[in-house]
């Protein structure tokens, strides 16, 4: 499976994501909240990342996106 970038970025080698949950915040649902499960090579979970993509509700719509680990 390949990841984008930013998220290959916080994976180790042979570590795999799962367990997608998806959530939405802010006052204008404007935040979009996904986090996995990462899994070691041996099937362990060994920690979860969040993707946070926020987009500005006013034109021109720029959206910033956070990768972190825990």
């Amino acid at each position: 499976m390949t990841y984008d970038a930013d998220i290959a970025d916080k994976l180790n080698a042979l570590e795999t994501l799962t367990n997608r949950r998806v959530r939405e915040e802010g006052s204008r649902r404007n935040v979009d909240i996904e986090e996995f499960d990462i899994l070691g090579a041996d099937g362990r979970a060994v920690g979860v990342l969040t993707v946070r993509e926020s987009m500005d509700p006013n034109p021109p719509f720029h959206v910033h996106r956070t990768v972190t680990r825990q």
